[in-house]
């Protein structure tokens, strides 16, 4: 198939590009985990359009039908987030002359 494009609004084609390569740098998101499946076989300017692409189809979706956005965090990674948070701020209390010991509220959510 034809890698080219069809015409369309030269602002907003360099506009979702612009944001596509911001999505594929947030951790966790969707846009960052479907570049790096493209990237090895697409190379990165062409994952990057299909991406953007990617964006164009949630954003039409969203508009035209009025579906509201669903984020689907993934659970794995907030609690990674979390756990890494919390060791740096003992880290932090640490250094100033504080020192405190972790223990989780409820130890049943953070086991896997």
């Amino acid at each position: 198939m034809s890698s080219r494009a069809a015409k369309g609004n030269h602002y907003l084609r360099r506009l979702f590009c612009q944001i596509a390569w911001a999505a594929t740098l947030a951790k966790g998101s969707e846009a960052k985990r479907r570049y790096h499946k493209l990237k090895a076989r697409l190379g990165p300017l062409k994952a990057i359009w299909a991406i953007a692409h990617y964006m164009v189809r949630v954003v039409w979706k969203v508009l035209s039908a009025g579906v509201p956005y669903r984020h689907d965090e993934n659970p794995e990674l907030s609690r990674r987030i979390l756990l890494k948070r919390a060791a740096y701020l003992k880290r932090e209390l640490a250094r100033i002359g504080y020192l405190m010991n972790l223990t989780p509220a409820d130890p049943a959510p953070l086991r896997s």
